[in-house]
């Protein structure tokens, strides 16, 4: 999340009302599931990265996907 979507996400420059700049402001994002639904741009979620920019690599799809679905530890 640092590398790729705080420059964007953070406290003072919240992009869509989106925070991932800590785990207590990323953790409900992973828990609903509209963290994972952006990066992967499922279907209902607004697809990140924006603008044309090619979506994250598979091996950290895999990670957001796996941290979310183990219920986002810290």
């Amino acid at each position: 999340l640092d590398k790729y979507c705080v420059s964007c996400h953070a406290t003072g420059n919240t992009s869509g009302y989106v925070n991932l700049d800590s785990y207590l402001h990323a953790k409900p994002f992973g828990i609903n599931g509209n963290l994972y639904g952006s990066c992967q741009r499922l279907d209902g979620n607004i697809g990140m990265p924006p603008n044309g920019l090619p979506k994250l690599d598979t091996m950290n799809l895999f990670l957001i996907r796996k941290w979310c679905a183990g219920g986002c530890k810290e």
